[in-house]
């Protein structure tokens, strides 16, 4: 191989480099292949989402609801505080996240006074939440809780095709893709 052959492949292969790291989208597990990419990657740039320590999103483990509500309430309201609005939410990283949704009427709790925090949130339950947070729906159905929830999001072309039903347990790809679908207002 020739110098100027080498020296072009290095300058290449520098300038490569350079450009991945100045876009600031890091997760070293996000393939692109990943359906979920493009979401994830925009809400990371516009800093809903940070992802792990170790440098990684994992976008196919499931999403509980502390995790969920702090990435719907960042996505939509700037700034979030509060702390002991449910028993078993005190003065927890999501609290303030929490306690902002229930001042905000987009959470409600359960009727033994707790939230779950740690609960994974299934489809359903998600609906609810971002709906009101976008303000998409409201209310409850009087039939079928949830029916208003799912329809607003449907209307707006946001569900993720891996949403097979509404006891689904929601995964991190598809929180980013509900919420950057939302957020972005895509109708396609």
């Amino acid at each position: 191989m020739s110098k100027k052959i080498s020296i072009a492949l290095v300058l290449f292969f520098l300038l490569t480099l350079n450009v991945f790291a100045s876009s600031g989208v890091v997760f070293s597990d996000l393939d692109y292949d990943d359906p979920s990419e493009e979401a994830i990657i925009n809400l990371q740039e516009s800093s809903v989402v940070d992802g792990y320590p170790d440098g990684t999103f994992k976008s196919l483990n499931k999403i509980n609801r502390a995790e969920f509500l702090k990435i719907v309430v960042g996505s939509v309201f700037d700034e979030a505080e509060g702390a002991n609005c449910f028993s078993d939410v005190k003065d927890e990283w999501f609290a303030k996240y929490v306690c902002f949704a229930k001042e905000q009427n987009i959470v409600d709790g359960y009727s033994d006074g707790t939230f779950k925090p740690a609960d994974n949130i299934n489809f359903a339950e998600a609906s609810k939440i971002i709906s009101k947070a976008f303000g998409l729906a409201e209310t409850e159905d009087s039939e079928i809780w949830y029916k208003n929830f799912v329809e607003a999001i449907a209307e707006k072309n946001a569900i993720p095709f891996s949403i097979s039903d509404l006891d689904k347990k929601i995964y991190r790809g598809e929180m980013a893709e509900l919420v950057w679908r939302l957020k972005e207002d895509i109708t396609d």
